[in-house]
């Protein structure tokens, strides 16, 4: 069933979400987290401590999206706030910087799924063309072109 719908860039680049999502949250089970959280994780080990408002920018969430993910690493005991006058931090945990070599383990594993299986369609130099094209709509929704 092939039509008009079908060959639009915007149903291609959600069918192409859809799967990657799909794939992530399999390669994700064992560690119990949705890849999200993950994703939240291991900035947080990069810079060790962020506001929500850094967090949602860094990974283009939502504001409330950041807040009900941080609440929920925050239940298991996987990161904390602080607040400092009107600001509130993010920092991991002891058990969230536990935590990190099995997420960064995963992380890895994803990659190498994605790319197994797009290398043969798509070369390792047009890979950064993809990235690109998603940062340029990212830019242009945020000056709201």
């Amino acid at each position: 069933m092939d039509g008009y719908v079908q060959e639009t860039l915007f149903f291609a680049a959600s069918k192409l979400h859809r799967n990657i999502n799909r794939i992530a949250e399999q390669v994700f089970k064992p560690t119990g987290l949705p890849p999200s959280h993950g994703m939240i994780m291991l900035f947080l080990d990069e810079w060790k401590e962020l506001s929500p408002g850094d967090l949602s920018e860094s990974l283009d969430f939502n504001p409330s999206t950041v807040t009900r993910f941080l609440d929920k690493l925050e239940k298991m005991k996987y990161v904390k706030r602080r607040k400092d006058s009107r600001y509130s931090y993010v920092s991991l945990t002891q058990k969230g910087v536990q935590k990190i070599p099995e997420i960064k383990g995963v992380f890895e594993e994803l990659e190498y799924t994605l790319n197994r299986m797009i290398t043969s369609k798509i070369s390792h130099k047009q890979q950064p063309i993809i990235r690109d094209m998603a940062d340029r709509i990212v830019e242009k929704t945020r000056k709201g072109q």
